[in-house]
């Protein structure tokens, strides 16, 4: 098992530093004034029980929290990263990266066992993900010389295709759409910070700006029914944040203000869609604790401790 986080919170966004340290600064001072203390101050914390399995990424490993336990599904010397679940919770699609920091595509039982690697390419697999019928899976390449592609290729790893490719920009996935017919994915020809995102159908027509903020929309995810996209922006005239948008990117509305200054935040909606997952990423790479919030922004409730880097999270059934 892996370890339980000990931090306690179920606070608002607004007040979240100011109150987690303000809470052990009070507490260290009650054990310094009161001489009849002998113990250390501890903090009981009951992790909230989930319905359903969220994965992430915690120091190069992917774990699986799973009603108010978690487990390390891998434990190699490699970097895994993006792990997503099949449609059906029986595989989890990941990429694995080496030394030298060239990720590929593999696949896995729900208990980590059964490993099979799908691609053995010269460039780097950013991210993968399903069809809706895990029929087929999409993944994305970037590199200086060739730019951002996404791609397509059967769920065993056969016949991969180029879909849409820019030579002069990165180009990433985001997500697969419920209905299976378009991908979400993120674009930058600025260089880096002006990332938006996108609709494109999954024969590489139909290409549709969703996002023009100024600054970056990342962590975009289709909720469960398709009517709503939930992603990050820090360019957004109502200000940095999570927010909900329409699937043809109308109506942005934020539904948590951005208090920790994150360069990113990922996202997983839950199964039926009532709640929203998320993790940041700060300037430098460093994570935050994993939170949980009703669909609404309400109801913030942390799940695990700080991460020591970016992750993404998947949440199924």
């Amino acid at each position: 098992m892996h370890r339980v986080p000990a931090t306690p919170v179920v606070l608002s966004a607004l007040a979240l530093g100011a109150a987690l340290s303000g809470c052990a600064a009070a507490e260290e001072r009650s054990a310094r004034e009161d001489p009849s203390t002998t113990e250390e101050p501890t903090a009981t914390f009951v992790p909230p029980t989930l319905t359903g399995s969220i994965l992430f990424v915690d120091a190069g490993d992917i774990v699986a929290y799973r009603g108010d336990e978690a487990a390390n599904l891998t434990t190699t010397p490699e970097a895994e990263s993006v792990p997503r679940w099949s449609s059906d919770g029986s595989r989890i699609i990941f990429i694995r990266s080496d030394d030298a920091g060239n990720g590929d595509v593999y696949t896995m039982n729900a208990d980590g066992s059964g490993e099979v690697r799908l691609t053995t390419t010269q460039v780097s697999e950013e991210v993968a993900a399903w069809s809706p019928d895990d029929s087929a899976i999409a993944f994305s390449t970037f590199t200086e010389a060739d730019g951002g592609t996404i791609w397509l290729m059967n769920a065993d790893g056969t016949e991969p295709r180029a879909i849409y490719a820019e030579q002069d920009a990165f180009v990433g996935l985001q997500d697969w759409a419920p209905d299976g017919r378009s991908l979400l994915i993120g674009v930058d020809r600025g260089g880096g910070g002006e990332l938006d995102l996108y609709s494109i159908g999954v024969d590489g027509t139909g290409l549709a700006q969703l996002t023009a903020t100024g600054g970056d929309d990342a962590g975009g995810r289709w909720a469960p029914d398709g009517q709503r996209i939930v992603f990050w922006s820090d360019g957004n005239p109502q200000g940095p944040g999570i927010y909900l948008m329409a699937p043809d990117g109308s109506d942005p509305q934020r539904i948590l203000e951005d208090t920790l200054s994150a360069d990113t935040v990922a996202s997983a909606w839950s199964p039926d869609g009532d709640r929203i997952a998320w993790t940041a990423k700060f300037e430098g790479g460093g994570g935050s604790p994993i939170w949980v919030m009703t669909a609404d922004g309400t109801g913030l409730e942390q799940l695990w401790d700080e991460l020591p880097e970016r992750s993404t999270l998947d949440w199924a059934e």
